[in-house]
């Protein structure tokens, strides 16, 4: 078994796409923060399952129409669960 967390900041320029003109712009800062944790591990004999969760706080920072919203496309909360499973044919997964 593989556990892991993480907890993250990333901060990058803040681009979206206006509704009304549909043109891409970029105006301030996207900040995302937050904690993942993840778990890897062999449920059975030729089955690996992979999971994780993350939460998220995203913003926008220093932004003359934005400020302080949610930046497009951007959950608060995520899950994800992968399978693997190995077949009886060597190399084939």
């Amino acid at each position: 078994m593989d556990l892991s967390a993480a907890w993250f900041r990333i901060d990058q320029a803040n681009q979206y796409v206006d509704p009304a003109t549909n043109i891409a712009s970029q105006d301030g800062r996207a900040v995302h923060q937050g904690w993942e944790v993840a778990l890897t591990g062999r449920i059975l004999e030729h089955l690996t399952l992979t999971g994780g969760f993350t939460i998220l706080d995203a913003n926008i920072d220093k932004a003359v129409a934005n400020e302080g919203k949610t930046p497009q496309g951007v959950p608060e909360e995520m899950a994800r669960l992968y399978a693997e499973y190995d077949l009886p044919v060597p190399g084939l997964t």
